[in-house]
């Protein structure tokens, strides 16, 4: 039976014009296709993104030698690789038993048990690792994010703070503190934190070109969800003005708008965004769509030739 990770091509007769010079050369190319270590071969594929080629071939490496974590955490990271998310939770599982790879096994079988929706078994994985490497922040994250899913927010600001302590600078952690100070109703904390937050991007230069938008954004849902909604309002025209193409900012304004059934408002504010941005094609496309659903089809019918126009 073949080795499943033989991967040299077949000898082609023609290069050697003797029969016994064929048998001698083709018997050295088996042992050496043989001898290749499986897992090298495996990476190459991986390298290449040969992801199913790489699935197979460590398939049969785990049933050639089942005992072997190290093939088994390879198993489980091509599959990933490879979109089968929920197979490559049996190798890992199996990999991060050995003590070498409850760690680097154990952090990726966490965040595939995230991936999955399982987050039950992505904060018991996650809890597995920190017992071992206390600091690992990976681990320490995945556990958190795991924690807010399954609404066990307290103990989750546990988890972020220790982060946060080691990395004040870290935006993404600070927005899962803000999430989670919401859902307990800690409003005044998470105003707090979100003025951190913006201190951080203004003062300090932290964070992507759409920081400052998204937590204007952040700013206007906040008061809205506390129902102070004229104070919303005027937070949402503020974000409109200073981020006037801002594609989040322009969703969140028209969802605001939409919610409270203001259709004009609304409207205008997709009229203010394709106006910002004329380039924005979908954006024109959906500002024609809605006229058309209010009823005003000669204005709707102006805009989808405008987009055809573009498109031509």
């Amino acid at each position: 039976m073949r080795h499943p990770w033989l991967i040299c091509r077949p000898l082609d007769p023609r290069l050697v014009a003797d029969r016994w010079g064929r048998f001698i050369v083709a018997g050295l190319m088996i042992v050496s296709c043989a001898r290749q270590d499986p897992m090298a071969a495996a990476q190459e594929l991986l390298r290449k993104g040969e992801t199913r080629e790489a699935v197979e071939l460590l398939r049969g490496a785990v049933e050639e030698d089942p005992a072997d974590p190290r093939r088994e955490h390879w198993y489980g990271y091509a599959l990933i690789q490879n979109k089968q998310l929920a197979l490559a939770t049996w190798p890992l599982r199996r990999a991060m038993r050995d003590p070498a790879f409850t760690v680097k096994s154990g952090v990726l079988l966490a965040r595939t048990f995230l991936k999955t929706d399982n987050a039950p078994d992505a904060e018991r994985i996650a809890t597995a690792v920190l017992e071992v490497e206390p600091e690992h922040r990976a681990a320490r994250r995945i556990r958190a994010r795991a924690r807010i899913n399954m609404s066990k927010e307290e103990a989750a600001l546990e988890d972020l703070e220790v982060l946060l302590d080691e990395d004040p600078s870290q935006l993404s952690i600070h927005e899962m503190v803000l999430d989670s100070l919401i859902r307990l109703e800690r409003i005044e904390e998470a105003q707090a934190r979100l003025d951190l937050m913006a201190e951080l991007v203004d003062e300090k230069g932290i964070g992507d070109p759409g920081a400052r938008a998204h937590l204007c954004v952040r700013g206007a849902n906040l008061k809205r969800h506390r129902q102070a909604l004229e104070a919303a309002n005027e937070a949402f025209e503020e974000c409109l003005a200073a981020f006037p193409g801002n594609t989040e900012v322009v969703n969140q304004a028209v969802d605001f708008h939409r919610a409270r059934g203001d259709r004009k408002r609304e409207l205008e504010t997709l009229r203010k965004a394709v106006e910002a941005n004329p380039d924005d094609l979908q954006r024109l496309m959906q500002l024609s769509l809605e006229l058309r659903a209010d009823g005003r089809g000669e204005e709707a019918e102006g805009r989808l030739l405008e987009v055809a126009e573009r498109l031509d």
